[in-house]
């Protein structure tokens, strides 16, 4: 199997990568850390931008009032 020099640094930085075999996809991940049995996050976000992002639609969900027309 063929990596790209990118796909190389991520697999020796712990990282799993994404790969098409025979028009299968799999995943490559270093064995050391596959053994360790820790749970591995596709998410294109992180724990703190989630964190975020829900507050900011909490506060919207909830308003402020200056959203509202006013009343005249």
């Amino acid at each position: 199997m063929k990596l790209t020099a990118e796909q190389e640094r991520a697999i020796h930085n712990g990282q799993a990568v994404q790969v098409t075999v025979g028009g299968a996809v799999c995943v490559v991940l270093r064995k050391d850390v596959y053994e360790r049995g820790e749970e591995l996050d596709y998410s294109p976000w992180t724990d703190q931008e989630m964190d975020l992002l829900a507050a900011e639609t909490a506060d919207l969900l909830v308003g402020d009032g200056l959203d509202e027309p006013d009343e005249s």
